[in-house]
């Protein structure tokens, strides 16, 4: 928010009239006033660095052999040592490692195999999330594999397939230690640790979020792209999938301020309460559909979404209203005047209510028209999103976001 400029002696918001034959109202600029806590705003850019973005989680792993539920890996043959780790925020698994309190030389013959499988959230998830080749990779075999040392990290060797490596909140990892053979020892102790990186410049409030049952769908920023672009990206799992951009279910915008649908209140800003700067790079096909502004809770079901103020897309690309308030129910109203968006094109769509009765869509300067949100209760709070979203198929829809932005009045 800009301050009013020092010396100007301005104590109120700048208002121009807007008079008509049947109407005459006043409404403010977009100018702010000078408090500066008149105003909750948040904005990413995706250019920002999110040292927050980075972080472990550890299992140690344990004996499931009858009767020993013991922290070590045993000597025998054929034995199981298994560990779990819940993701807690989607992102990326960057590294991994394991640190026991014991010694373990190589050997061909009598060695440990390491495994990590991706279960997701339902526990029936199978994607393998270390490497298997070359021969002995993530094994303690002399040939291709790396002796255990007591306090050093072993350091676990990635799967190459980038896609394998994408988490989301929720999902479980299972580790298996296997033995072959009969080990010189019992290895004592043994702690895995893997090391997550979240969106970045999502630190904050903006959270990446997903719905999926076995495909990978992500959020991640694209390297070396100009002034920061985010990517949400659904996977070709032919899948019911989401993925999308929000504040995390964190309700914290507010609604406006106008009481009464026949006086427009004059205290009510007539500025964006939401406002994102991306593009569709490939147009959205059948069973495709993207939803774009302020809602409540996020849903795998769209249309479970509680209350939502949003621009709808599906494969003809052009842009639908949904707005319900809890009382009236608007799915898909047709512009009134309509917009065909082009593939490959960046566009500014924002969200503007003056008061609930009065909220204007926009993408660029084109007014697509207003719809009513009258029914919001004075204790209604809403955050921002962005939804992309495939009933099935295997085609991979995408969305690139440069900018996401919302605000509201504090009182």
């Amino acid at each position: 928010m800009l301050p009013w400029p020092s010396g100007t002696g301005l104590g109120a918001p700048i208002r121009s009239q807007v008079q008509s034959a049947i109407k005459r109202m006043m409404v403010e600029d977009e100018v702010y006033k000078g408090h500066i806590y008149g105003f909750f705003d948040e904005a990413t850019d995706f250019a920002e660095p999110s040292s927050g973005g980075l972080y472990s989680l550890s299992a140690p792993l344990i004996d499931i052999a009858a009767s020993a539920d013991i922290n070590q890996i045993p000597v025998a043959t054929g034995a199981n040592t298994v560990g779990y780790v819940r993701v807690t925020r989607t992102g990326v698994i960057s590294s991994a490692w394991l640190i026991a309190n014991s010694n373990l030389a190589q050997s061909d013959t009598n060695y440990i195999t390491f495994t990590f499988t991706n279960l997701g959230r339902a526990g029936t998830g199978t994607t393998a999330e270390l490497a298997t080749t070359p021969a002995g990779v993530n094994t303690t075999k002399t040939t291709g594999g790396q002796a255990i040392s007591a306090g050093v990290p072993y350091i676990f060797t990635l799967s190459a397939t980038a896609a394998n490596l994408t988490v989301n909140a929720g999902d479980v990892i299972k580790v298996i230690a296997t033995v072959t053979g009969t080990l010189a020892n019992v290895v004592d102790m043994p702690q895995v640790f893997l090391g997550f990186s979240s969106v970045g410049g999502l630190s904050g409030l903006w959270q990446p979020f997903t719905f999926r049952t076995a495909g990978s769908p992500s959020v991640t920023v694209l390297a070396n792209t100009a002034d920061g672009v985010a990517q949400i990206k659904l996977d070709p799992t032919s899948e019911a999938q989401t993925a999308g951009i929000s504040w995390g279910d964190q309700l914290l915008l507010n609604k406006p301020d106008s009481p009464v649908s026949s006086v427009v209140n004059v205290d009510s800003v007539e500025f964006r309460v939401f406002e994102a700067y991306l593009q569709i790079p490939v147009a959205l096909t059948t069973n495709q559909r993207l939803l774009v502004g302020v809602g409540t809770a996020m849903s795998a079901t769209n249309t479970s979404i509680s209350k939502i103020l949003a621009f709808h897309l599906e494969a003809n690309m052009v842009p639908t209203l949904d707005a319900r308030d809890g009382t009236n129910t608007n799915n898909q109203l047709a512009a009134t005047r309509p917009l065909t968006l082009v593939a490959g094109q960046f566009y500014r769509f924002s969200i503007s209510w003056v008061d609930a009765f009065n909220c204007r869509f926009r993408i660029d300067d084109h007014s697509l028209g207003t719809v009513t949100m009258g029914a919001i209760a004075a204790t209604d709070l809403f955050q921002p999103f962005v939804y992309l979203q495939k009933a099935s198929g295997v085609s991979v829809p995408s969305v690139l976001v440069d900018y996401l932005r919302a605000q509201c009045r504090r009182y």
